[in-house]
């Protein structure tokens, strides 16, 4: 592959999915994430792994999208609150699945991993329902999201813009029966990192975690806040601002490198029906805002059109313009940290250790003594 740097691999996982003689796996690095692994001696130089490759042979979708954007929150609070923020992705889940159709997105496994997985049933969907702020393994839907496709299912695949540009990589041409649906993100952290941090937290109260959510609304206002239930009936709940997971990662120290040079941060978007959370929606629409979660939704085209427009009455919702709904709503690039570096390689030598220590020298102010203790146990 060209993609000898490794720093512009996103981690999709379509170059293995699309090899014809099994030569790639994907291997975790030390900071936890997934990389291609050519095995030379079964590469047959078919070049397959490089047309399918979202940040080699990038997507770029139309300069002249007809999008509406919109301020949308679900009439029905109980599904409002087992969502991120105004439930729009249960109902487009809904749909497909009342129509016999197939959905793949994001859940947590029972060890808390997130991956990718392919639902007919609510059950599913309602596991997918949420924000997972860790980098989704997708390397096991593709062959699956074909097949259901081949036998003339309708198919809702939900992720990252660039996972979405994968798939449609992988499967080579545009579906009729497909439709895409892409988050705005804002980066994607390390698993690795994510599962020591909750080993931390399991250490620190004595007990399994139950559950994991990384935008509970326990705590007044639509605010993003980290709540873990553990199994012996503790709960830990703290803004996400002041965990030190969730500090990290809004402060795009845990984020991938490739997040750094994503060439699908832009206003003109790879899915269908692009979802986020309508931040700032209390100065764009006025009484409009009831602190339990807003979505803004961009419907990109036709097919996003004929989505929204079937499940528009489940919704209260307002048209809003472009300009006001990006304002408040990151979309663009990121930018790396200059602690980025430095941070990556302190904790490649001693682990969670020193993501405590960033949380506590930049939030805090004041590193405790355990975690000094640590650091110098882990020097080497």
């Amino acid at each position: 592959m060209k993609i000898e740097n490794f720093n512009e691999c996103c981690g999709c996982a379509a170059c293995l999915n699309k090899c014809p003689k099994n030569a790639i796996v994907m291997k975790e690095n030390e900071q936890g994430f997934l990389y291609p692994i050519i095995d030379k001696n079964k590469c047959i130089s078919c070049g397959l792994c490089e047309k399918v490759c979202p940040m080699l042979n990038k997507l770029e979708p139309s300069k002249e999208q007809n999008q509406k954007f919109y301020a949308v929150k679900h009439k029905e609070e109980k599904i409002r609150e087992a969502s991120s923020s105004g439930g729009v992705f249960n109902e487009i889940a809904e749909l497909f699945l009342k129509n016999n159709g197939v959905i793949y997105g994001a859940v947590f496994t029972d060890d808390f991993k997130v991956k990718h997985i392919r639902a007919e049933d609510r059950s599913g969907k309602d596991k997918m329902r949420g924000s997972k702020y860790v980098q989704s393994d997708i390397q096991d839907v593709y062959e699956n999201l074909k097949k259901d496709l081949e036998g003339n299912r309708k198919v809702l695949f939900s992720g990252t813009p660039c996972q979405i540009v994968a798939i449609k990589k992988y499967l080579g041409k545009e579906d009729e029966n497909l439709t895409t649906c892409d988050i705005i993100c804002h980066g994607v952290p390390s698993p690795k990192v994510f599962k020591e941090y909750l080993e931390m937290q399991s250490r620190k109260f004595d007990s399994k975690i139950n559950s994991v959510s990384f935008r509970s609304k326990k705590i007044k206002g639509f605010v993003q806040s980290m709540e873990i239930e553990f199994k012996n009936g503790k709960r830990y709940l703290k803004k996400l601002y002041k965990d030190l997971y969730g500090y990290s990662f809004l402060n795009e120290i845990l984020m991938r490198k490739s997040c750094f040079n994503c060439p699908y941060s832009y206003d003109n978007r790879v899915g269908d029906i692009t979802l986020g959370d309508f931040w700032g929606i209390e100065h764009v629409v006025k009484n409009f805002d009831d602190k339990k979660g807003v979505s803004l939704v961009i419907v990109n085209n036709d097919k996003g059109k004929k989505i929204f427009n079937e499940i528009k009455e489940n919704f209260n919702f307002v048209e809003t313009n472009k300009e006001e709904s990006l304002k408040y709503n990151r979309i663009g690039k990121l930018t790396k940290s200059k602690d980025y570096d430095k941070f990556w390689k302190k904790y490649e030598r001693i682990g969670i250790s020193y993501l405590s220590m960033y949380y506590y020298k930049k939030y805090v102010g004041s590193i405790p003594k355990k975690i000094l203790e640590k650091m110098k146990v882990g020097k080497k």
